[in-house]
This record gives C-alpha cells, structure tokens and sequence, in this order.
C-alpha cells in the first residue's frame, strides 16, 4: 500500500494556510455613496485559520474559514480543511456558496468537494447548487475492488455498486454492476 506522508502534504497545507493567516484581514464599513445620498455596503470578508495537533498521536486538523459580502454576489462563505488520523487516514474538503444580494437567507449557488481515504476505502465527493437546483456525486472505492458511485440530482438519485466476481460457470472473473433508482 502506499503510505501519504503528513509531511509533504502538511508542509503543503501549512504553508498555504500560514499564508492566509498572515493575511487575515477584517474590512467592515466599506461603502460608497449613491447619489440619493445612501450609502450601500460594498464589501465585508474575514478569514480564520486553524491547526489543532496531539503531538502525542501525531492526528489533528489544520484549514481554514471565510465568510463576507460582495457586492453583486451577495454572501460568501465556506471553508476548507485537512483531517489526519496517524497511521489511520486523512480526510478534507472545501466548500462555497453564495447568497442573494438583497436576500441573505435565499441561497443561489453553492459548490462542495471533499475526499476521505484510510486503508480500506478511498471516497471522493462533489456537490453543486444553483437557483435551487441541487446535483451530488459520490465516488467509494473500496481496497477489495468494490467501486460505489451515487448521482443524484435534486429529488432522484441513482446508485450504481460495481465489483469483482469469480462465480462465473466457466471459471472466469469479471466484474459486476448493479444500479439501483432512487426517487423520492
């Protein structure tokens, strides 16, 4: 099996997440004026990093959040991190989404990736929403050879499970898929 080293990939996330945390910045009260005389918010962003570590069993997390406002786009938020569990596996992800401008409780987009591996499975994920249209997909393999993929697509989802198989008559192996829909 080949081994991840936390090092070259915690170097690697450190280094982009030191960076982000030196440039943690807060702008509040940045607005111009229109000509009525109002004023109106142009932009508003504040990043957090973190790292959380156990020296003693060498797991923790490191990432980081944002979360602001962006005029025409409305409000930005999300975040991203790195897991890691010694010797065990390492999870991550990062997400984002948008709001509408004058109504910062009706979502308009919206888009997600993530993966998990450790020794027995490798699961990748990704997820988009726009104007309330909402598309997933999942990606499961397994050390065995067992391949698990889930679409799904607002209310219908569909799995598809494919994996080896030896139980043929003429003593040939082959693989074996088998999709099942789901709607609700």
């Amino acid at each position: 099996m080949t081994r991840f080293s936390f090092t070259t990939a915690g170097l690697f996330s450190l280094a982009i997440f030191t960076a982000m945390y030196l440039a943690t910045f807060n702008v509040n009260a940045a607005s111009i004026e229109r000509r009525a005389g109002r004023t109106k918010q142009l932009y508003s962003f504040k990043f957090s990093y973190f790292n959380e570590s156990d020296g003693e069993t060498e797991s923790g997390k490191t990432g980081f959040n944002y979360d602001g406002f962006l005029r025409p786009f409305g409000r930005i938020s999300g975040g991203g991190g790195f897991d890691y569990e010694a010797d065990t596996g390492y999870e991550g992800g990062i997400n984002i989404g948008t709001t509408d401008p004058d109504n910062v409780n009706k979502t308009i987009n919206g888009l997600g990736a993530g993966y998990r591996f450790n020794e027995t499975n490798v699961d990748i994920g990704a997820g988009i929403s726009a104007f309330d249209q909402k598309v997933n997909f999942q990606l499961d393999i397994a050390k065995d050879g067992t391949i698990f993929v889930h679409f799904d697509v607002q209310s219908n989802s569909t799995d598809l499970v494919c994996q080896p198989s030896d139980e043929s008559d003429d003593s040939s192996s082959g693989i074996v898929c088998t999709a099942t829909p789901n709607a609700s």
